[in-house]
């Protein structure tokens, strides 16, 4: 699976959770792969789809939980792979603002979800609605 095809698989995810996700487009997303909206909550993903052994790093966590000026409630990293020890230590200093999600978390996630495994996705479907 591509990243691309992995930031649209957990667009499906958060808009199955009862979210309306929004996939932004490549380099211009400044460090966030997905918004998630549900009414009272906003959120930033960053999604990593890294090689078991290419863990990701604090600078990643630092860079993904600064845009929680911009009206984000909480941002989330979420990685086929794992984080090193200083991007775990990094996401403590924001408590629950900062959520990391390492591949076997992932994977649960999915598994747990129900969605069918992903097809690559078309133009037209780069907005998700959580009632769709």
């Amino acid at each position: 699976m591509g990243w691309d095809t992995f930031e649209h698989v957990l667009g499906d995810l958060w808009a199955a959770e009862g979210y309306e996700t929004t996939v932004t487009q490549g380099s211009a997303d400044e460090g966030i792969d997905i918004i998630a909206e549900n009414g009272t909550e906003r959120v930033a993903i960053q999604a990593k789809r890294y090689a078991a052994n290419n863990t990701v790093g604090n600078r990643t966590v630092r860079n993904t939980a600064g845009v929680l000026p911009r009206g984000f409630d909480q941002v989330i990293v979420v990685t086929t792979s794992s984080f090193t020890q200083p991007a775990l230590d990094e996401a403590r200093k924001y408590g629950d603002q900062v959520l990391l999600l390492n591949g076997v978390q992932t994977v649960q996630k999915l598994n747990q979800s129900g969605l069918v495994p992903p097809k690559k996705p078309t133009s037209s479907e780069y907005h998700h609605r959580a009632d769709e």
